[in-house]
């Protein structure tokens, strides 16, 4: 039974709750990802610290092709219809199926763009141990579907002991070889502990999925793991042509401005998480009314929330760069710079998928990344090898903005859902915003100022409020 819907403002203790717990994962990842970056670029220095960013991109494509196992897990749980132990086991033996085949093409890509020997047996290392990391993702999901958001800081428990490895391993001189260690040290303490809370909890008869859970978990998993898999490629573009079109050297400030794009897609990801139970509900009630209410509403707090990510990078892009890297790394300030535009485009693109995934609208979505695809190599292959690393960010930015608005544009239509003219002056005063912060940018106050005054002045002259 789903219940009676419960009023927006019921709604927003909730979420702010939710959020919490969510933001609190991300904010241990962030920093976690900052501590490992600090480390390992004095360890490696700027081109074995490039190459490490290579294969992070690369086989950082496991975890968002597994993440269609955990989703569904979400959705599943969210609808309440299929029992929770089955459900997670049988979504762990689908991620096993999902990650392995991944694994080895991510690396024969990585070998087909680097020509690097020595790469491969580190990047084969880091994806088993995220592949391993991922497999605990269902029981994380279980509990996010039924909006018990704590359970994800199960993941940034493994995160924090695998730093503390990664000590270890870099006092111990173990070169590209640290970071993959570290991993399954991290993910195999962690996974022992939920092993064993697990089996003291639930009794081993419920843990046996039934043949029609596992062909839905199954079936609906691999279907989603290709639009997860498209969305990584889409951010693993601009890594890849990287060494195709610059040296070395940019390689690896291209690679060290853009380290802070997995903390913000992580956020994205987290945030869209706390809408997705509500969001699956109201699909389920055939509520599009509702629904509509619900994206216009989150992107009212989404977009704001992306632009003063963005001034605030960009006003420390320096001052981050300075922290985290050594002298040699001063360039990558101006790439952070230009990355950190796309704060506000991957929310929206987050967003929108979701409401997608939601309604499982797999083949629209799938379109959208295909088209996005094609206009993101372009860009990036003609601004990237004319203007080197800082052409590379702004093809970046470019892209994901497009990405962004097409996806968005497809939720509309597809789920025909009627908050399209509040989010076109929504993105409308986000540009307007951003174009002011960039032109006064010498300026902090007036460029804060400014921006803050043109993106008020067009939502309340539209009357988006």
């Amino acid at each position: 039974m789903l219940g009676a819907a419960a009023a927006p403002s019921d709604d927003t203790a909730k979420v702010a709750r939710n959020a919490f717990w969510m933001c609190l994962s991300v904010a241990v990842g962030v920093v976690q990802g900052v501590a490992v970056t600090y480390v390992m670029s004095r360890y490696l220095g700027l081109v074995a610290f490039g190459r490490l960013g290579l294969i992070m991109s690369c086989t950082n494509v496991i975890l968002f092709a597994s993440a269609s196992v955990v989703s569904n897990v979400v959705r599943e749980s969210a609808r309440g219809q299929v029992e929770g132990g089955g459900l997670v086991v049988a979504a762990m033996l689908t991620h096993l199926l999902l990650a392995a085949p991944v694994l080895l093409v991510v690396v024969g890509i990585l070998w087909g763009v680097s020509r690097a020997p020595a790469l491969i047996g580190p990047a084969m290392l880091l994806g088993t141990a995220l592949m391993l990391r991922a497999a605990l993702g269902p029981v994380v999901g279980l509990q996010v579907g039924r909006e018990r958001m704590q359970w994800q800081l199960l993941d940034s428990a493994q995160l924090l002991l695998s730093f503390a490895a990664l000590l270890g391993f870099v006092l111990l001189d173990t070169g590209l070889y640290a970071l993959p260690l570290a991993s399954l040290v991290g993910t195999g303490v962690v996974g022992m502990a939920a092993a064993a809370l697990l089996r003291a909890r639930i009794a081993a008869a419920r843990l046996r999925p039934s043949g029609a859970v596992l062909r839905r978990v199954a079936l609906a998993s691999l279907s989603w793991a290709a639009a997860n898999a498209a969305q990584q490629v889409q951010w693993s573009v601009e890594p890849l042509l990287a060494p195709v079109v610059m040296d070395a050297h940019d390689v690896g400030l291209f690679i060290a401005g853009g380290r802070v794009l997995p903390g913000i897609r992580s956020l994205a990801a987290a945030l869209a998480l706390v809408f997705l139970p509500a969001f699956v509900r109201d699909v389920t009630a055939g509520d599009l009314r509702r629904l509509s209410d619900r994206a216009e509403s989150s992107i009212r707090w989404l977009v704001p929330g992306g632009l003063a990510f963005t001034a605030m990078l960009v006003c420390s892009s320096t001052l981050i760069v300075r922290l985290l890297y050594p002298p040699e790394f001063a360039g990558a300030a101006a790439i952070l710079g230009r990355l950190s535009l796309d704060v506000t485009a991957i929310f929206l693109h987050w967003q929108a998928m979701c409401l997608l995934f939601a309604a499982e609208k797999l083949r629209a979505l799938m379109l959208g990344y295909g088209i996005a695809l094609g206009i993101r190599v372009v860009i990036g292959l003609w601004l990237g090898s004319t203007h080197g690393a800082p052409g590379l960010a702004v093809a970046q930015v470019l892209s994901d903005w497009t990405l962004a608005v097409l996806v968005q544009a497809i939720a509309l239509r597809a789920l025909r859902l009627g908050y399209g003219t509040a989010l076109l002056r929504t993105t409308i005063a986000a540009f307007a915003a951003l174009a002011v912060f960039l032109a006064a940018e010498r300026s902090l106050p007036v460029a804060l100022g400014g921006a803050a005054a043109a993106y008020v002045l067009i939502i309340r002259i539209r009357g988006v409020t």
